[in-house]
């Protein structure tokens, strides 16, 4: 949205920096639902030089924010893991404005 339109975020900035994200002693946790990092209704973000071990294939996610940057996240032996989306929560249509089904 533009203008006075824009949607107000909850953080204006966030800065997440060289953490170290696991489950303790290093166990894989078998909920496979366990985030590393979500930055949620941020207007500014960036994730930085993390270090995560978790039972999960994407552990970095981001939702209804504006500018979000990813640098350097890597998992303990050094892979990069790149940051994603959250399409699990979908923007639902006004019943109002939806197609009927034929």
């Amino acid at each position: 949205m533009e203008g006075d339109l824009a949607p107000p975020y909850v953080f204006r900035e966030a800065l997440i920096r060289g953490n170290t994200i696991r489950s303790i002693e290093n166990a894989l946790d078998p909920d496979t639902q366990v985030l590393g990092i979500r930055l949620h209704s941020t207007e500014n973000g960036t994730a930085s030089h993390n270090v995560i071990r978790l039972n999960r294939g994407t552990p970095l996610l981001h939702d209804f924010s504006k500018i979000i940057n990813y640098f350097n996240n890597q998992k303990p032996e050094g892979t990069l893991i790149q940051g994603t989306y959250a399409t699990q929560y979908p923007l639902i249509r006004s019943p109002l404005t939806s197609p009927r089904p034929t």
